[in-house]
């Protein structure tokens, strides 16, 4: 057994991980111990899961007990009456077992598990092969019994004490021995087991792989470190120095290093957290004496003097392209930008298609690295027509717990906007807490700023604090919408409004990256035809047990996706972005001071949003596959679960705005007809989310479909006609 499965046995055995499901309130019982022996030491727990009631509760159970834990059960049947504070009462029943013996014997060989590697030895888990020195905990104390417990061996072994988990553990445990036990607990109970011990597996080493090197003298290297599907512990030196120490990487886990000089390193490991040390080396490649930076700045060249003066202003988020070897570069908010290389020869061109470089006028730029730093800036004209832009993204929604919203506002021209209005649309179901920047008005969940101007490339963040009702049923979808307008004339108005959905959820992973393409029709299909861009969120929240001084996001971008397009949207907290070689962008939250979600858990969470568009041509059946790793302080990254679209042509059905299917009234309101040339057999209605929140069977080419009952927002009306034929059509639901 793995020090992982042991992990997750000892969460199923010690913790009340309750998945809420959209269903009205439930009380329900946990039993934690069954009788053994005969000697009443049972023990059951009550709790309430679903959403509808309200804290807090008072207990009465059928035996008269008056709290949500009860001890010293025999066996039998038990109901429990949980009420709340509303006086609403819900009632459950359970059944204590009896067991005439501790609950595990001969006939189930449960095993030992590999004990906490942070334990007083130093050393735990399986033996070296052919020595006697495997170091094991025994947690089926957890299973029966009254504590304390005690065991004894057929083999000759060292007790050590308890583990960090409460179980007993001992050493000296023999590769390819069959070892029989008996564990004893306080009250004279026995239960007999056994297992074989098996040896660590020396070749189960971790494995190094993209490597990054670095210069001279620096110390901006990287590799990560690939599990080798094993849980390891290791640490990692260079000439003595530790760069990491007893850190594990477990079955399938990644660790990213960075901001190391070029060398080797050392890493000493123990696989399957064993007592063996195994060592091997990792090579940061030393990218030469003559390695250097290329550097620069871009900005809006008024007086166009070629000189960037007091008065002008950077462009920010202008991607730089660096051959040979397509590296990618981006400038920050004041316009500059860096980028390491070895010796060479190199060529580099701004991409941004709305400036007009004066100097140098022509690209791609020649320059050499040698050793000092080259520099090359890029003053720029921009006739571009005015173009403003608006994201906003949310964090999780949890019934009880706080969603905030960020949103922005981006001139992304080199144009005079004029005023600038600013609506945000907030779903009515939160309820509203702090705004900033203070709204000029407001009516209801509907608020407004009138902005003087946004300046040249400049931008404006909104931040708005919401809580999730407790009463809010999970499933719950929450549409929230901004858009911005200006007095002068706009040449683009489809980037002048963004919308978020999340859906009410009750337990979630924490750490996620998701995408949403640009028609909003889905999470996981990218339509050829339909499709120009993808908004990728990133979302964190620090579970740890003390605030994060810092967080630091690296996201490696697949080949599929066009770099040069990029787009930053907006984000939770005050950031710094940068490209790194290797496609990798990385978000720099300095002095977030994150607090831990124990502490403050509305204030733990953040997140970071973009667009990018896919490499052209997209092929039909191609995987765009992505994921993020998150870094709190200099802990080990989290690494989301990966975000796969797959695209699609939208062709293999009517296009989306066929207008042989015909909505009335559009905006829809309460009712909408829906007709179409043929007989419609179904008929569905989809979310912003992709969820199909309407079904009917017409049967007939006319059709009122009530969608009262729907949240304002878009949505996808698709009718599957009896002809074989399909159409769709998008509307909008006031």
């Amino acid at each position: 057994m793995t020090l992982a499965t042991f992990t997750r046995s000892v969460c199923i055995l010690f913790a009340l991980v309750a998945v809420e499901a959209a269903t009205a309130a439930t009380a329900n019982i946990m039993v934690l111990r069954p009788e053994t022996c005969g000697n009443s030491n049972g023990e059951m727990y009550a709790y309430m899961s679903g959403s509808g009631s309200v804290a807090p509760y008072t207990y009465l159970w059928s035996n008269g007990a008056t709290t949500g834990t009860i001890t010293g059960l025999p066996g039998g049947s038990y109901s429990v009456t949980i009420t709340d504070a509303m006086g609403t009462p819900y009632t459950a029943n359970s059944t204590v077992e009896s067991f005439p013996a501790l609950p595990f014997d001969g006939s189930t060989q449960y095993g030992p598990s590999a004990a906490s590697f942070f334990d007083i030895t130093g050393f735990t888990g399986l033996p070296c092969p052919g020595e006697c020195n495997g170091i094991f905990s025994l947690p089926q104390v957890s299973l029966g019994g009254t504590p304390p417990f005690s065991a004894s061996f057929d083999v000759a072994v060292t007790p050590l004490g308890v583990d960090n988990y409460g179980f007993l553990y001992f050493s000296g445990f023999c590769d390819g021995a069959t070892v029989n036990y008996t564990i004893t607990d306080a009250q004279g109970c026995q239960g007999t087991s056994y297992f074989t011990v098996d040896p660590v597996q020396l070749d189960a080493l971790p494995s190094a792989s993209d490597m990054q090197g670095a210069c001279a003298g620096s110390d901006i290297g990287s590799f990560n470190l690939y599990s080798a599907g094993f849980p390891t512990r290791y640490s990692i030196s260079n000439g003595g120095d530790h760069i990491v120490q007893d850190t594990v990487l477990y079955d399938f886990d990644v660790h990213t290093y960075g901001l190391l000089p070029a060398g080797i390193y050392t890493m000493d490991a123990y696989p399957m957290l064993g007592q063996c040390p195994a060592s091997t080396t990792i090579e940061v490649p030393d990218l030469g004496p003559g390695c250097s930076q290329v550097q620069g700045q871009a900005w809006f060249d008024q007086d166009a003097d070629c000189v960037f003066d007091a008065d002008e202003v950077g462009v920010p988020g202008s991607v730089m392209v660096i051959e040979p070897g397509t590296q990618y570069a981006a400038t920050g908010g004041n316009g500059h930008y860096s980028f390491n290389l070895p010796a060479g020869n190199y060529t580099i061109e701004q991409t941004n298609p709305t400036l007009e470089p004066y100097c140098p006028a022509t690209q791609p730029v020649p320059f050499t690295v040698n050793g000092p730093i080259a520099n090359i800036d890029f003053a720029n004209n921009s006739t571009a027509p005015l173009d403003l832009r608006a994201h906003i993204g949310g964090g999780f929604a949890r019934p009880g717990f706080g969603h905030n919203i960020s949103a922005s506002a981006i001139n992304s021209t080199a144009q005079p906007t004029g005023a600038v209005e600013v609506t945000m649309l907030i779903d009515p179901t939160v309820t509203i807490g702090n705004i900033t920047p203070t709204p000029t008005s407001s009516t209801g969940n509907l608020f407004t700023w009138q902005l003087a101007e946004l300046d040249y490339f400049g931008s404006q963040g909104f931040s708005i604090q919401t809580t999730v009702p407790v009463s809010t049923p999970l499933g719950t979808v929450l549409n929230h919408s901004i858009s911005v307008s200006s007095v002068n004339p706009d040449a683009d108005l489809s980037d002048n409004s963004d919308l978020t959905t999340e859906v009410v959820v009750g337990s979630y992973d924490p750490n996620d990256k998701t995408a949403v393409t640009s028609s909003r029709l889905s999470e996981a299909l990218y339509f050829i035809n339909e499709d120009e861009w993808i908004d990728y969120s990133i979302r964190f929240q620090n579970t740890g047990t003390a605030e994060a001084f810092f967080v630091t996001i690296t996201d490696t971008l697949p080949e599929e996706l066009d770099m040069t397009t990029f787009q930053m949207a907006v984000a939770s907290h005050a950031h710094t972005y940068s490209f790194k070689p290797g496609r990798v962008v990385e978000w720099f939250f300095d002095d977030i001071n994150l607090p831990d979600s124990t502490t403050n858990e509305a204030e733990s969470h953040g997140f970071v949003k973009f667009r990018i568009r896919p490499v052209q041509p997209v092929l039909a059946g191609a995987q765009i596959a992505n994921t993020a790793n998150i870094f709190f302080d200099f802990n080990p990254p989290v690494i989301t679960e990966p975000s796969v679209l797959v695209a699609e042509f939208s062709t293999v059905v009517t296009e989306l705005q066929d207008s042989r299917l015909v909505l009335a009234p559009v905006p829809m309101q309460r009712i909408v007809s829906v007709t179409a040339p043929a007989a419609m057999r179904a008929l569905r209605v989809i979310a912003a989310d992709g969820r199909t929140v309407l079904r009917s069977n017409p049967g007939a080419l006319t059709y009122d479909l009530n969608v009262a009952q729907l949240d304002a927002g878009t949505y996808v009306i698709i009718a599957d006609l009896e002809n074989g034929d399909q159409l769709r059509q998008r509307s909008i639901k006031q």
